[in-house]
C-alpha cells in the first residue's frame, strides 16, 4: 500500500502589469488586429527559438496595447517546452476551441503514411499527437478567418461557415479547409465581398503553406528547422495582409463589451460555448445561398491586389502553394 500523497495548498496567483491592454476581440480596426497579430507571431517565433511553444493562441491571448502601438502576446499559463516523444501519450486538448489546430482537436495527424501496393506495410514510426510549432502558428490561421468572417458583416456562407467551423466546431468542415483542394477558395468567393478579395489569396496561401508543412514534415515532428518556413510565410501573410488594411481600413464587430457593441444590442461573449459534433462523412455538402447580404465595407470596389504570386499545383489529393519567385527568410 503507497503511503499516504500531500498536497500543497492552491493559493490565488495574480500579476499585475504596467500596460493597460485590450484583447484582441474589442479592438475595432482590422488594420489594428492584423498588427497586433503580427507583433504576436513574432512572440511566438522567438518562443520557437528555445524551444517552447503556447498552446493557447486565441483572441483573448493576444492584446493590443494602444500607448506603445504594439501587440502583447499574453496568458502562458499553457506554455511549455516542446518535448517530441513526449510522455508516450497524446498532448490533452489544451487551448481555446474556436482557435486550435486541427490536429490537437481531432487526435489525428494532417499526414497518414501510404502503405501502397505492398504486401506488408514499411515499419513507419508515428508519433501521437503532440502539440508542436506549426500547431500555434495554425490558430493564427483560424484567428484570421474568424476575423474576416465573423467581425465583418458578411452574407448566408459566411454566417454558415462561423456557425459550423466556430461555434459547432465540425471537425469535418475544419480538416477540409486545410486539406481539400480549392474548398477554401470556393467557400470564400461568397463569404467575403469584393472589397476583401485580396484577403482570399492570402487565406489560400496560409492554408496551403499549414498543409504543406504538414505533408513535407511527414511523421519527423522531431525535425525542428521544418517549422521554420511556415512560420515565415505566416509572418509574411500578416504583414501583406496589414498594408490592405492600411490602405482601406474596415471597422470591426466588437465582442465582450457592453458598452461598444457596434449594432447596439447585447454584446456576445468573447469565448463562446464550443461543443463538438460528429457528422457523417457521407452527408451531402453544404450549397450556401448565394444571394449576398450586407457587407462592413464601404465600397464594393475590391483593394489592389498583393505584391506577392502564387501558383497551385495538385499532387494527388495533395496541394501546395508555391511562391513564383523563390525567397528566403529567417526567424527573428
Amino acid at each position: 500500500m503507497s503511503a499516504d500523497r500531500t498536497f500543497a495548498t492552491m493559493r490565488p496567483y495574480r500579476v499585475v502589469y504596467g500596460e493597460v491592454c485590450e484583447p484582441l476581440h474589442h479592438v475595432t480596426s482590422l488594420a489594428t488586429v492584423l498588427k497586433t497579430m503580427m507583433n504576436c507571431l513574432t512572440a511566438v517565433q522567438l518562443m520557437y527559438c528555445i524551444g517552447w511553444i503556447h498552446r493557447d493562441v486565441s483572441a483573448g491571448n493576444l492584446l493590443w496595447y494602444g500607448a506603445g502601438e504594439r501587440g502583447i502576446l499574453s496568458d502562458l499559463e499553457y506554455a511549455k517546452e516542446f518535448i517530441p516523444h513526449g510522455s508516450g501519450h497524446p498532448d490533452p486538448k489544451t487551448g481555446t476551441v474556436s482557435f486550435m489546430a486541427v490536429e490537437i482537436a481531432s487526435e489525428l495527424h494532417i499526414f497518414v503514411p501510404q502503405r501502397g501496393f505492398r504486401r506488408k506495410a514499411d515499419s513507419i514510426r508515428v508519433h501521437h499527437v503532440i502539440h508542436n510549432f506549426q500547431h500555434d502558428l495554425e490558430s493564427f490561421f483560424w484567428l484570421l478567418l474568424w476575423t474576416l468572417l465573423d467581425r465583418i458583416e458578411g452574407t448566408p456562407t459566411s454566417q454558415w461557415l462561423v456557425k459550423t467551423v466556430f461555434m459547432e466546431n465540425d471537425l469535418i468542415v475544419r480538416r477540409k479547409v486545410l486539406t481539400d483542394t480549392g474548398y477554401l477558395g470556393e467557400m470564400l468567393s461568397k463569404a467575403l465581398p469584393n472589397c476583401l478579395a485580396p484577403y482570399r489569396e492570402e487565406l489560400e496561401w496560409f492554408s496551403g503553406a499549414l498543409f504543406t508543412g504538414y505533408m513535407l514534415r511527414e511523421s519527423k515532428i522531431e525535425d525542428i528547422a521544418s517549422y521554420a518556413q511556415p512560420l515565415c510565410i505566416g509572418s509574411a501573410i500578416l504583414a501583406e495582409c496589414h498594408d490592405c488594411a492600411v490602405g482601406a481600413d474596415v471597422v470591426l464587430k466588437v465582442y465582450g463589451k457592453a458598452e461598444a457593441r457596434l449594432d447596439g444590442s447585447a454584446s456576445q461573449p468573447a469565448r463562446r460555448t464550443m461543443t463538438a459534433r460528429k457528422r457523417d462523412r457521407d452527408e451531402d455538402a453544404h450549397d450556401p445561398d448565394k444571394s449576398s447580404g450586407g457587407t462592413g465595407c464601404d465600397s464594393e470596389e475590391p483593394l489592389s491586389k498583393s505584391r506577392r504570386g502564387e501558383s497551385t499545383t495538385d499532387v494527388g489529393a495533395e496541394r501546395q502553394l508555391r511562391p513564383r519567385t523563390e525567397s528566403t527568410c529567417s526567424i527573428p
